[in-house]
């Protein structure tokens, strides 16, 4: 099934129109990447059609148009990686992969962050949406100037907010205020004292086309200002969330996740009243656990979100015809850097690169961390990676479900492996907005959490929960690992299940030896060892708007019948 070519036609004119510009010999290798991106955005499309019976010639003309806008910037990711690989290549003088290059620059610059550079390598996206790259209303010169896929820079902006139109949660102004010390100066220059002015980044994106027709009062007024400095910034797979430079201050200065009125896959990307008062109190919430949890044997790290701010003036939470209120178009959420504290021995990555293809070696950065392990073979290699990631990742992931009712939404992008000699020794969890609390269950195990009246993250509902973690940790991150081992070793996706439902199955047991857990643990046991898994309605939910109310369908458990 083929991505309509009218709709791939329309959109790619306004980017072949921007590269004649900048570098007319971009254009044929663009052409040739645009009939790449058709053909692989068209199979993900055709295979969620057949999966969930939507008949394509029946999609509406925002979705043709959307999946046209998908390709062009796909096939414009594309480009971007061919053109740095080879630079890449030219820098490592061959020798080197994507680890060990990563190792010797964090030697040699100590704030270089190694966690955007693989970010910025994963091209592909959503592994399974076929509407991965949607980017929408973004010019050709917007997404050139500030996607990862081109490995930039972006500028970000600065508001000041006088305390009339401003609610800020954990200090995101001192915290900002501490890691970069320009922004002290600045506000020393607007005559705004520091100690009652909110300071929220902003995308520049959200400054050139947002802030003058939505806040013009607050300009007028000068209860917004946009400070002169801006802070240098890498955008990471989200393409919202950017990790800054250093600063003389701060050498992994908090991740910032902004504010972004851009459909980005099927949701304009703002961050809700309830996102920006509940981050920290989940943040402690984990924290919490984790202590209590002794850390998992050191296992596990969720990054915390300490601190956020949004606009608030009167009725600015009311969502207009763009799908953000003025609230959560002009907002954001600080997250710790999982860079802080890395040995230098040390990578850490998504899991989503992993099956990512690296420039240096033209496979998958798997492969060459399969390559560094002490193993008499491909296979043997393989099969050591999936058992330390399976003992690692899952049993937190579960305990969490479990135990305490909390569903993790631990898939490829925000799962984080730190490495060392190419065998994955941490996880590391980030992204607290898209998980799932069981209050029931929280209240089992001694906690509770204050959260905005409204949220979507309660649930009383355990299918909800299970769903949550199950398809982002099972159904999207681990049956990418095993599809990618299977292809790089030879060997059966069978052998690599087998250590994933072993895992599984250890954990729950333990889990059912606890007092008062052992009917979840039952229960969610059934659910993910014996039971069809929930596989997420993509093409569905993206055609009808659903951004948290998610449709699921049954698909093959491959854990069945594993002894």
């Amino acid at each position: 099934m083929a991505v309509s070519a009218s709709a791939v036609a329309r959109a790619e004119q306004p980017v072949l129109a921007e590269l004649a510009q900048r570098d007319p010999g971009l254009l044929d290798s663009y052409r040739h990447h645009v009939r790449s991106a058709t053909r692989i955005i068209g199979e993900r499309l055709g295979r969620a059609a057949t999966a969930e019976r939507v008949a394509l010639d029946e999609l509406p003309d925002a979705a043709m148009r959307r999946l046209g806008n998908c390709v062009a910037n796909y096939a414009l990711g594309l480009l971007g990686a061919q053109l740095r690989g080879c630079r890449l290549l030219e820098q490592t003088g061959g020798g080197h992969t994507m680890a060990s290059w990563a190792t010797a620059r964090r030697l040699t610059d100590p704030g270089w962050s190694v966690l955007a550079f693989f970010e910025q390598w994963v091209i592909d996206g959503h592994p399974l949406h076929p509407a991965t790259k949607v980017r929408e209303p973004m010019s050709a010169a917007d997404v050139l100037d500030t996607c990862p896929e081109w490995g930039n820079v972006v500028p970000l902006a600065v508001a000041a907010l006088a305390p009339a139109v401003a609610v800020e949660h954990g200090a995101l102004s001192r915290l900002l205020l501490a890691e970069h010390p320009d922004l002290q100066t600045a506000l020393a220059d607007e005559g705004l004292p520091a100690a009652s002015t909110t300071l929220i980044p902003l995308h520049p994106w959200q400054v050139r086309n947002v802030v003058a027709d939505r806040y013009d009062p607050q300009l007028r007024s000068h209860e917004l200002r946009i400070l002169k400095p801006t802070i240098p910034a890498r955008p990471l797979v989200s393409y919202r969330t950017l990790v800054p430079l250093p600063t003389p201050r701060a050498r992994h200065p908090h991740h910032l996740k902004t504010a972004l009125s851009v459909r980005l896959t099927n949701a304009m990307r703002g961050n809700s009243p309830a996102a920006v008062h509940n981050a920290p109190e989940v943040s402690a919430l984990l924290a919490g656990i984790v202590q209590d949890e002794a850390g998992f044997d050191g296992r596990l790290t969720v990054l915390a979100e300490p601190a956020s701010a949004r606009f608030a003036a009167p009725g600015s939470t009311t969502d207009d015809a763009t799908g953000l209120s003025r609230s959560a178009a002009m907002s954001a959420i600080a997250r710790q850097n999982p860079e802080d504290g890395l040995d230098p021995s040390e990578v850490v990555l998504p899991t989503g690169a992993l099956w990512a293809t690296s420039p240096l070696s033209q496979r998958p950065i798997l492969g060459e961390l399969l390559d560094e392990l002490d193993a008499p073979d491909r296979a043997r290699a393989a099969e050591l990676f999936v058992h330390d990631y399976a003992r690692l990742v899952l049993p937190p992931i579960l305990t969490l479900l479990t135990k305490y009712g909390v569903a993790m939404e631990a898939h490829g992008e925000n799962t984080l492996l730190v490495v060392r000699g190419g065998r994955p020794v941490r996880a590391v969890l980030r992204d607290l907005g898209g998980i799932r609390i069981h209050p029931e269950r929280l209240a089992g195990a001694g906690r509770r959490v204050d959260l905005l009246p409204g949220n979507h993250l309660l649930t009383d509902d355990a299918d909800e929960v299970r769903n949550k973690t199950y398809y982002a940790q099972f159904v999207n991150d681990a049956t990418q690992l095993v599809s990618c081992l299977a292809h790089l070793s030879g060997s059966p996706p069978r052998t690599f299940w087998r250590h994933v439902a072993a895992a599984a199955r250890e954990t729950f047991d333990m889990l059912a030896r606890k007092p008062g857990v052992r009917a979840a643990a039952q229960a969610d046991a059934a659910a993910l060892l014996s039971t069809p898994w929930p596989n997420k309605a993509l093409l569905s939910m993206w055609v009808g708007g659903a951004v948290t109310d998610y449709t699921y369908l049954p698909v093959t458990n491959p854990l069945r019948h594993l002894s």
